[in-house]
């Protein structure tokens, strides 16, 4: 799902210094890391990974702004991008 909505996503894998052997993922999208995960394997680390990146990048704000010869005629914040839009002021 991530890469659906990410023009580049990448997985950053590593082991946990643990007496258990558990594996660490990290999520991070255009250089920014956006979610963490750690699981007994490769794949539950990278499923929570995805999901609590999911739900990161979920409770973020989107700002669009409104710019025409160099003047700002209007700007707006919302959870999307169409939010954004529609909130021009």
């Amino acid at each position: 799902m991530l890469e659906e909505i990410a023009l580049k996503v990448e997985y950053r894998a590593s082991l946990c210094d643990t007496s258990e052997l558990h594996f660490s993922i990290e999520v991070w999208i255009v250089g920014e890391k956006v979610g963490e995960g750690i699981g007994r394997t490769r794949k539950e680390a990278q499923c929570q990974a995805a999901e609590i990146s999911l739900r990161n990048l979920a409770s973020k704000e989107t700002y669009a702004e409104v710019e025409v010869g160099g003047q700002i005629l209007g700007n707006g914040v919302g959870t999307t991008w169409e939010e954004a839009k529609l909130q021009f002021v």
